[in-house]
């Protein structure tokens, strides 16, 4: 597995080193746009170079109210803030090996959405049980991340994924490689 952040896959699949150059100078210029799997220690992650089209955060501070006899205003009691990010960008693919590479950055990114599960304690071969939820760390430059610079921990509440037809297709061994990919992603950031 190459080192730079831009080739780092889950599954240790490997990334292209032909277009090495672009993928370190957006690592340079904090262009890239991180999925790591929470879940394990092993650092499985997904990296994207980010060609970002849209990119908005929603807090929501959420309340109590009652209201109260002779009061004007109710009477708040705080419970929590929530933060949602949404963030959609493109993924280009310069040749057929790109857009391969690029098809298997995104379904890495869709496996994250999965939960594991075990078959340990069960009586029954072929039952499972969740054992851990698809939770991820999602982090963008100065954007988007902790305050000491890591990932947000929080899970995906939605994902679209979207081959623009439109822009062509590579074909190898009657395979199909999209030459663009658009995704957008819903995330829910875990205080």
């Amino acid at each position: 597995m190459s080192t730079s952040m831009y080739y780092n896959y889950s599954g240790k699949m490997i990334g292209d080193v032909g277009d090495n150059f672009v993928g370190k100078k957006a690592e340079q210029m904090g262009e890239i746009l991180t999925f790591e799997n929470a879940r394990n220690t092993a650092g499985h992650s997904v990296s994207f170079i980010a060609f970002v089209n849209t990119f908005s955060q929603n807090f929501t501070s959420n309340w109590n109210t009652q209201e109260a006899l002779g009061r004007m205003d109710d009477i708040a009691t705080f419970k929590n803030t929530t933060r949602a990010i949404s963030v959609a960008w493109e993924i280009p693919s310069e040749d057929s090996q790109t857009a391969l590479e690029n098809l298997n950055r995104c379904n890495a990114l869709i496996a994250m959405l999965y939960p594991e599960y075990t078959d340990k304690g069960t009586n029954d071969r072929g039952s499972y049980i969740m054992s851990k939820p698809p939770l991820v760390r999602l982090q963008y430059s100065n954007l988007i991340q902790t305050p000491k610079g890591g990932g947000l921990l929080g899970y995906i509440t939605s994902l679209n994924w979207t081959p623009v037809l439109e822009m062509g297709s590579f074909h190898h061994g009657g395979d199909i490689y999209p030459k663009v990919i658009s995704i957008s992603v819903e995330f829910t950031v875990l205080h």
